[in-house]
């Protein structure tokens, strides 16, 4: 509550290999250094696809508001067997701890 965080929607029987959610507008870097400092694998990578293509670099960026969105908003917390209960708990004390304090600031 009070946050522009937006969690994603898993496909029923999807296996992701990260769980990733946008932040919102500033939140994404500074959240991810939160992680980082707290020993949590996280990232803001996101390709934006059209970049990765000439015909893609010779339009305009305004053409492609979402990829630039995710861009910016993105957050990556990686998924995988070595994960227990436990350090998934941590990973959201800290996630939720950030967007207080970014919430209130």
């Amino acid at each position: 509550a009070g946050t522009d965080l937006h969690l994603p929607r898993a496909d029923a029987g999807a296996a992701p290999w990260r769980f990733s959610f946008l932040a919102g507008s500033g939140r994404a870097a500074p959240l991810t250094a939160a992680l980082r400092a707290a020993g949590i694998d996280a990232s803001n990578w996101y390709p934006a696809l059209h970049r990765w293509y000439a015909a893609g670099r010779m339009q305009d960026e305004a053409l492609f508001p979402h990829a630039r969105r995710l861009t910016r908003e993105i957050v990556n917390l990686w998924v995988e067997p070595r994960l227990t209960a436990a350090d998934i708990a941590r990973a959201c004390t800290v996630i939720r701890s950030h967007l207080r304090l970014a919430v209130a600031a």
